[in-house]
């Protein structure tokens, strides 16, 4: 009779494109073991890739246990049956995502980091509510930060999720990368 296969060790990076001494490697690492993120068919992350409005919703959703079977929205760009609509639905239903406009979720659009902001703060009142507070920041940009967002950025800083660059900026709209959003989304979970 044949025996089973032998289970074979993990290689020592992941992806064959973010080797363990990248930054983000043991963020990412964490969250491809629990399925959270995953990398493309030819075996790379592409960590400084950007993520779309939806991909980061499924991660971060997917992170935090917070899909709910059944969950509908009526975003004009978010067909049922699509990929990302439990998704995009779960968040909707508990307030965590809104629309930019005209009914319409931004699929396909790159996040912001102050969009970030705002979803993951969004989710730690879920899940805690009332127990987190914004606490003053030493972020130098902070005042280019729009309104809607301050609040969340200020909190995500100070809880050390959502870092600003080595220059003390927050850089509310750059487009996240798919490194950045491991980090965060990984210790946005782990702060739970």
């Amino acid at each position: 009779g044949r025996s089973a296969p032998t289970p074979t060790a993990a290689p020592e990076s992941t992806f064959r494109d973010l080797p363990s001494a990248h930054w983000a490697y043991g963020y990412v690492k964490a969250l491809a073991e629990k399925n959270v993120i995953n990398g493309y068919d030819d075996g790379t992350f592409r960590p400084s890739n950007n993520v779309t409005r939806e991909e980061f919703v499924k991660m971060i959703i997917s992170a935090t246990g917070m899909l709910q079977a059944g969950a509908e929205c009526e975003f004009s760009d978010v067909p049922a049956g699509a990929w990302y609509y439990e998704y995009v639905a779960s968040a909707y239903a508990k307030e965590i995502v809104s629309g930019m406009d005209e009914g319409a979720f931004g699929i396909g659009t790159n996040i912001t980091r102050q969009d970030v902001a705002v979803i993951a703060a969004r989710i730690l009142d879920y899940l805690k509510p009332g127990a987190y507070t914004a606490a003053e920041t030493t972020l130098t940009d902070i005042d280019s930060v729009s309104d809607y967002a301050v609040q969340s950025v200020k909190l995500l800083n100070n809880m050390g999720i959502i870092n600003g660059y080595d220059d003390g900026s927050f850089m509310p709209r750059n487009e996240l990368t798919r490194a950045e959003a491991a980090a965060i989304i990984s210790k946005l979970a782990e702060s739970l």
